[in-house]
């Protein structure tokens, strides 16, 4: 499914990154074991991208919108 980089924070050693899936849903952009982006991640806002991903089974609130990305 495609997805456009929206927004990405940098923090101390990792980045938040944030997007919009095709179908309108907000989603957090994790990496495949539920971390943040590594801080040198090559996602930036406003690129889309075709991924593939998995749900997060341990949600917790307030981050409803995380996605494990697989590829």
């Amino acid at each position: 499914m495609d997805v456009i980089i929206v927004s990405k924070t940098h923090m101390s050693s990792a980045a938040c990154v944030g997007g919009v899936l095709a179908n309108g849903r907000f989603v957090r952009l994790l990496d495949s074991n539920g971390y943040n982006q590594d801080s040198d991640t090559e996602l930036e806002v406003g690129d889309v991208y075709t991924i593939t991903f998995s749900e997060r089974n341990d949600i917790r609130p307030p981050h409803v919108e995380d996605i494990l990305l697989d590829s």
